[in-house]
């Protein structure tokens, strides 16, 4: 698997932000479609804390992110243990 494309923690602020701004969102619109604080996505963006579990599915799903399902995520970590 090719580490460019893994999403890890250490990565997910940048990869938010760049989300967002592929997707011409703004972190309210974002905030609206997932159900997780305008507070919260700006936290996450800025490296302040990150999201549980439950937060990062719902903001994986209002991005259309197949990862999105609790067996998505799952395999997803599954397959960043393996590297």
């Amino acid at each position: 698997m090719n580490a460019k494309n893994n999403l890890t923690i250490e990565r997910f602020p940048a990869w938010l932000a760049g989300e967002l701004k592929e997707r011409d969102l703004s972190q309210k619109e974002l905030a609206d479609a997932s159900g997780v604080s305008n507070q919260a996505i700006c936290a996450y963006i800025n490296a302040d804390r990150f999201p549980t579990f439950f937060n990062l599915a719902d903001i994986l799903e209002a991005l259309g992110r197949q990862e999105s399902t609790p067996a998505g995520l799952l395999r997803r970590l599954d397959e960043l243990e393996q590297l």
